[in-house]
């Protein structure tokens, strides 16, 4: 009896089990002289049973994404010979437990087994809640891949369950589809956003440069507020003093203030007035930032961040703003109130 089963919970996690039951191979025994003594094969190994278990992980390092794991070829530690010591002359002549024990073992590790893989099949053939969400979801995305607000739906869940690779993966295959349009490479850059609290320090840095070559594409497809926000709020986040970004976040912002029209949510204007101060803080150049953030409360008088950032100077301002900045803490990807009404 053979049986395989394989279970994968997640896109990158996968168990597999095998259960090998036999009957034990045939051999002869021979005297000094190498003459048969008995019947031929009327003697056999111990039955065969072995468990074979493997659980893997796929990783991504750079842009490879190998499967690593490990791999257990007798899980069980069983005594699996492969030879015997066959002549009545030997000292090594072996003593065989009796077949009707090692069988009613052998059976009982074998029921074992197959109440596993066939766990393992159910669980793989029954999805959780959200699983199913995920999946049903996946199937809107794909059929409509512009749709800003289902795919943030879409990210929110794979937040909540944990799984950044499976809404990073699946973004971006929708993303490289011949004909893709400029939202769903919008919608690639947030999923890796989502990510960002969740790693590390180096990780951040190529997540961070991947959302913003995606932010790149759907401008060169399609310019827009919210894209020129993004990448340069973006461009905050690095170390000023090592990577010197924060020059190029002021120039995306400046540049999605001037395409500020009457049909630009409001909010997403005002997150760009405090964006933008932000980056002429990091610049040093507070005047500037004071003069953008005061000119943002005279159109959004109720804005909490602009309130609070003109209300603090010195210590607790550089406090606020390097809050705001920092990649360890999550921010709103929800798009809710930043996009057009359809």
């Amino acid at each position: 009896m053979l049986a395989r089963g394989r279970l994968m919970p997640t896109p990158r996690w996968l168990f597999v089990g095998t259960f090998d039951l036999r009957n034990g191979l045939p051999y002869s025994v021979t005297n000094e002289m190498l003459e048969f003594v008995g019947a031929r094969n009327s003697l056999r190994f111990p039955t065969y049973a072995r468990l074979e278990l493997a659980i893997e992980r796929r990783f991504r390092i750079f842009k490879f994404e190998p499967w690593i794991g490990l791999r257990a070829y007798n899980a069980l530690n069983a005594f699996l010979p492969t030879d015997v010591q066959a002549n009545l002359a030997s000292p090594a002549l072996p003593t065989v437990p009796p077949s009707g024990a090692l069988r009613a073992v052998a059976m009982r590790l074998a029921a074992a087994a197959v109440l596993a893989l066939l766990a393992c099949a159910a669980v793989q053939g029954s999805e959780t809640p959200v699983a199913a969400r995920l999946t049903d979801l996946e199937r809107a995305i794909a059929a409509d891949p512009e749709n800003l607000a289902l795919a943030a739906d879409y990210r929110q869940l794979t937040i909540a369950a944990g799984q950044f690779d499976r809404s990073i993966d699946f973004l971006d295959k929708l993303a490289k589809r011949k004909g893709s349009g400029p939202n769903v490479r919008v919608s690639l850059a947030l999923a890796y956003v989502d990510k960002v609290p969740t790693a590390g320090d180096v990780r951040r840095l190529y997540l961070g440069r991947d959302a913003m070559n995606a932010l790149t594409a759907s401008i060169a497809q399609r310019p827009c507020v919210l894209a020129y926000y993004m990448r340069g709020l973006i461009n905050l986040y690095y170390n000023r003093f090592i990577f010197h970004r924060a020059d190029k976040g002021v120039a995306d912002l400046s540049q999605a203030l001037s395409m500020v029209t009457a049909g630009t949510p409001p909010t997403l204007v005002a997150h760009v007035y405090t964006a933008l101060g932000d980056g002429y803080f990091r610049l040093a150049q507070m005047a500037r930032a004071r003069e953008t953030w005061a000119a943002g409360a005279a159109k959004f008088p109720a804005d909490a961040g602009l309130k609070e950032r003109l209300r603090k100077d010195g210590e607790p301002l550089a406090d606020v703003v390097t809050t705001a900045l920092s990649a360890g803490r999550r921010v709103d990807t929800t798009l809710v109130d930043l996009l057009p009404i359809r």
